[in-house]
């Protein structure tokens, strides 16, 4: 339906418009509405509203300056999941502020409002320098609002963008110009927003969606802790679903709220501290996935890159590994390995501004293997046993190695006494062989000079040059009388083989 049809619903009588009705004027356009009593809206702004709640484009020319209760909107500031933030004028104080309407307005759900009141009731209970603090709670015409200070500037997300640069809101035209933030200026931001968030947990809240986006940024580069739309209280509260337990930005979520667990801590709200320092430190949150299911896997599964792992920016290598290891301790995946408590993490933040050792320690390799065994049993316990086959195949390899080895230094010894035994063999066999030539000879010479018995009887045979000889035995011996070796026939032995030769005779 057109603009033009809905202004001649509005402007032209019924055929069943009874006679004395009552006729008003839509408080938001001022058109003439056939109203039983004041304070309605048109056929038009319902329509409006309604397409409003679903995010369709409106025409913001007709709608600002309007009129809303004791507030004057003149502007939109902000419009997320839930509700729009305008900027208003408080005509009642003359003052400048903040005014965030439920997004759907009368058409809310029962789940939206009480979200929408319970963020108006949490902001309003906390008084703290770095926390928005609300002026009024109200609704009008069916519409809940509260309304607020109003920072000049905006969110941390939008100043401080990738890369961690500031906005410089003072600049004439409207072009953005950036200069750098250290770490130094990123210290001091996160640890006024620890003292405010442990303000917050002493009264008993618990935020729940700490996210840059959720962190307004004055001119003056202070920041304020706003948006409670999740917040709960630490005691049991019954009124919170399982579906809103979970509730938040994927990439800002802790693990124990990416599980759905209902025994949230403290300790969620320092990893979401620990997120917002890790992307003003790396330029991007600790987890993106390629859809929301994926960025919450990660959440459960993945150790975040180190933030100086992750940009290009040239910075003091000290200073920032302890301001890593500062944001990768609110990181941690066991609640109990984090720090106890906001006020914890602004104290070691201030330890690091003042140049003095910090307390959180980097997770050694073991540390590190142990948290992943313990999210990953399944992975853990394939690689357990894919190792333990390995170890077992190269025990097994190494042995049969050794064995071998030792087979072969065995064999090789063997080797070596069998060719020494050859080589003794044949040693003494040459050695043998040339004593046996020399007893031969030794034989032939001396053999036939002496008789084992005394000789009875010789014959001397010139003619043919050899003498025999005899004993008792009748042992013969030749010998030859032609070399000086074989006659050997001496005066003495001569003389006694005389005498011998004479006693036969005889």
């Amino acid at each position: 339906m057109d603009r033009p049809a809905l202004q001649n619903m509005e402007a032209q009588p019924s055929s069943h418009d009874q006679p004395g009705r009552a006729v008003n004027s839509c408080h938001r356009c001022r058109a003439v509405v056939r109203a039983p009593r004041p304070g309605r809206l048109c056929i038009r702004c319902v329509f409006r509203q309604m397409v409003g709640s679903v995010g369709l484009e409106q025409d913001k020319a007709e709608e600002f300056p309007r009129a809303f209760g004791d507030y004057e909107l003149r502007a939109e500031i902000a419009r997320g999941g839930m509700g729009v933030v305008y900027r208003a004028w408080h005509r009642p104080l003359n003052r400048t502020v903040a005014v965030k309407v439920l997004l759907a307005g009368a058409f809310a759900s029962r789940h939206f409002l009480r979200r929408f009141q319970r963020e108006a009731e949490a902001a309003a209970s906390l008084d703290h320098p770095n926390i928005v603090p609300i002026y009024e709670i109200g609704e009008y015409d069916g519409q809940s609002f509260f309304s607020m200070k109003l920072i000049e500037g905006g969110t941390l997300g939008g100043t401080v963008p990738l890369g961690g640069r500031k906005r410089n809101t003072t600049e004439r035209d409207d072009r953005t110009s950036l200069e750098p933030i250290s770490e130094a200026g990123i210290a001091r931001v996160i640890a006024k927003l620890a003292r405010a968030v442990q303000y917050a947990h002493e009264r008993g809240i618990l935020h729940r969606d700490l996210k840059p986006n959720n962190v307004l940024v004055d001119t003056q580069g202070e920041p304020y802790l706003t948006d409670f739309g999740l917040a709960r209280s630490l005691e049991n509260d019954s009124t919170l679903t399982q579906s809103m337990s979970v509730l938040g930005t994927p990439s800002y979520l802790s693990p124990e709220q990416a599980r759905g667990s209902q025994q949230l801590t403290t300790a969620a709200d320092v990893y979401g501290l620990g997120a917002i320092l890790y992307e003003l430190l790396a330029g991007r949150p600790p987890f993106v996935g390629a859809s929301i299911l994926a960025t919450v896997q990660q959440v459960l599964a993945c150790e975040p890159v180190p933030p100086s792992a992750t940009r290009g920016v040239s910075v003091s290598r000290v200073k920032n590994r302890d301001l890593e290891i500062i944001c990768l301790k609110c990181l941690e995946k066991e609640p109990s390995r984090r720090y106890p408590s906001a006020e914890a993490l602004a104290a070691d933040l201030e330890r690091w501004l003042r140049q003095e050792p910090i307390e959180a320690r980097p997770a050694s390799k073991r540390e590190r293997l142990s948290k992943w065994t313990r999210r990953n049993p399944a992975s853990a316990a394939l690689a357990v046993t894919t190792v333990g086959a390995v170890f077992t195949i190269l025990l097994g390899a190494l042995l049969f190695a050794s064995l071998l080895s030792r087979a072969r230094r065995e064999t090789e010894k063997v080797n070596q006494v069998l060719a020494y035994y050859l080589s003794v063999r044949e040693r003494n066999d040459a050695e043998k062989a040339a004593r046996m030539g020399e007893l031969t000879a030794g034989l032939r010479s001396e053999g036939l000079r002496r008789h084992p018995l005394s000789i009875w009887y010789a014959d001397f045979r010139p003619d043919v040059g050899f003498t025999l000889t005899g004993d008792r035995t009748d042992n013969d011996r030749s010998w030859d009388s032609t070399t000086p070796a074989g006659s050997g026939f001496d005066s003495h032995w001569t003389r006694e083989l005389l005498v011998e030769r004479t006693r036969v005779q005889e």
